[in-house]
């Protein structure tokens, strides 16, 4: 079959190859043989890891086979070997190279994941909850395997089977980026721009370095002031001590006037630890969103720079202004030699038209704080940084992998996916729950200590059912709940590589480690303990007399 596929795909893509209109489509043609014949070669080395006579390799190569004879399974690994060729012709040609690329990343990279998960779910869920319905388990129980044998069985061929087509998706994904990154640019007049941001800006691993303020700025003297300020004005509300909420609202407030720049006036914003910029020779982009109060008619900021108190950026030795679109995020490369010998950038801007300064629109130029004002600096390459990535996402499909095994131990095949997609889910949105449940409830979300929490949660709680106000003190029990439900659940969204490769950002080491011990060991290490008491304590058989 192998070779038959080989000389049909070389008989019908051959001839496309040298068309220009058809070249695409040999390529994706090309994409899914080569991954197929991927996949099958890993497959037959899977089996042969497998074939030891240890109990959980058996168990294991069992579910490998199943896995091809299973359609919903089989569909979902059709599914990763089709998406990703054909998702390069999807991609209009008329868009900015950078964006193609990162448009592919997304997808392939997202596709991927979601489709791989879904069909580790299934594929866990049926096989063990298809044994125990068809009685087929009591052939395996016979023998001697150990019920945490059966179900390590369970979870390593799915491990190993997930780890075979990422590793096959990560190949086709690599590669079909580097095809992509030699197609035409969207503008011939100016090629080296777009080339640049495919270069510097994707196909790379950047560090970001936020913004620090500079020598002399004291924002701990800054809050005592503000403090005594506000104890004046209002001594029933500040006491001598903030508490950590009215803390905090006070730095916010302070951080954004920080980032906020009214006309004529400037802000100076340092940036740290970018020697390894210098030591790579390599491009420093400064990225930032710059939004106006109130913006004028041709929507355009224009504001000065200087780095390291020398003007920026500067042409046949004009100072020249910067002029960019309102609340959009823009990028400008900055030569390493910029940074001075501590590895620092002090970056100041006023917000000043430098061309006719009595023109300067009447209006505050303010940054979001963190994101909206940024260095980002090459510490890495585009290759291992998707390595990196895939192992996180294996790292989430086996902690699926291990829900599943557990699920399957004590609920039919349909509760057991339900659960399983409803804490993949959770998981994929605690972020976004989280916040949720904060602003829904009605109680303080303060930084104490856990019993001045539940002193406080328990005293809002009585303070509404007392006011009659039944339904609030119902959100602060939903919120609690949910909170509870949140906290035992991995945090996916916290440890998402996607975003981050499609952005040329580093997946880093610390963040792969950080995946590995809190969803790998800690909550995939819960459900195996939870999946083993259940297991051990199930009767799958009754003796009839």
């Amino acid at each position: 079959a192998m070779v038959i596929a080989t000389l049909c795909t070389a008989a019908i893509a051959g001839p496309m190859l040298t068309s220009r209109s058809y070249s695409g489509y040999a390529i994706v043609l090309i994409g899914i043989w080569a991954m197929a014949e991927l996949f099958v070669i890993g497959l037959w080395l899977i089996r042969l890891l497998l074939s030891g006579g240890h109990p959980i390799f058996g168990v294991a190569r069992t579910l490998v086979d199943e896995a091809i004879r299973m359609k919903i399974a089989l569909i979902f690994i059709i599914g990763v070997v089709l998406m990703i060729p054909i998702l390069p012709i999807l991609i209009d040609a008329q868009e900015r190279l950078d964006y193609r690329i990162k448009f592919f990343l997304n997808w392939s990279l997202g596709g991927m994941s979601v489709l791989l998960s879904l069909m580790t779910v299934f594929l866990v869920c049926g096989s063990i909850c298809g044994e125990i319905t068809r009685k087929n388990i009591f052939m395996t129980m016979v023998k001697p395997v150990s019920r945490i044998q059966y179900l390590m069985g369970k979870w390593l061929g799915v491990a190993l089977l997930n780890m075979l087509l990422l590793a096959v998706s990560g190949v086709g994904i690599y590669t079909l980026t580097q095809i992509l990154a030699q197609q035409p640019v969207s503008n011939p007049t100016t090629p080296q721009i777009e080339l640049g941001a495919v270069r510097y800006e994707v196909l790379t691993a950047r560090e970001s370095a936020k913004a620090s303020p500079p020598d002399g700025m004291d924002f701990a003297a800054e809050l005592r002031s503000r403090h005594e300020r506000l104890r004046r004005e209002n001594p029933d509300e500040y006491g001598e001590r903030l508490t950590a909420q009215q803390r905090k609202a006070i730095q916010n407030r302070i951080i954004a006037q920080w980032y906020a720049i009214g006309p004529h006036e400037s802000q100076t914003y340092v940036f740290e630890n970018l020697q390894p910029a210098v030591e790579r020779n390599l491009p420093i982009q400064l990225r930032f969103k710059p939004k106006m109060s109130k913006a004028p008619d041709d929507e355009m900021v224009r504001m000065g720079l200087w780095i390291n108190d020398r003007p920026y950026p500067i042409f046949q030795g004009q100072h020249i202004p910067t002029e960019v679109a309102n609340d959009n995020f823009h990028v400008m490369s900055i030569d390493p030699a910029y940074v001075d010998d501590q590895g620092k950038i002090k970056l100041r801007i006023q917000n000043v038209n430098l061309m006719a300064p009595e023109a300067t629109f009447p209006a505050t130029i303010s940054f979001s704080p963190g994101s909206g004002l940024e260095m980002l600096y090459n510490i890495g390459s585009f290759g291992p940084n998707l390595v990196r990535s895939l192992a996180m996402i294996w790292v989430r499909l086996g902690f699926l992998a291990m829900l599943g095994v557990m699920a399957g131990t004590f609920l039919g095949f349909p509760v057991a996916c339900l659960l399983s997609f409803m804490i993949y889910f959770a998981a994929i949105a605690s972020n976004y729950l989280k916040e949720s449940l904060r602003y829904y409830a009605g109680y303080s979300n303060m930084n104490v200590n856990l019993w001045e929490k539940i002193v406080l949660i328990w005293s809002a709680l009585v303070s509404n059912v007392g006011d009659g106000k039944y339904w609030e003190a119902t959100k602060i029990i939903i919120r609690l709940v949910g909170e509870m439900f949140i906290a035992i659940v991995p945090e996916f969204s916290t440890y998402n590589p996607t975003p981050l490769v499609s952005d040329g950002r580093v997946v880093s080491m610390m963040m792969l480690g950080e995946s590995a011990i809190w969803v790998g060991l800690v909550s995939s290490g819960f459900c195996l303990l939870m999946a083993w008491l259940i297991f051990q304590r199930r009767e799958l058989a009754k003796v009839t007399v």
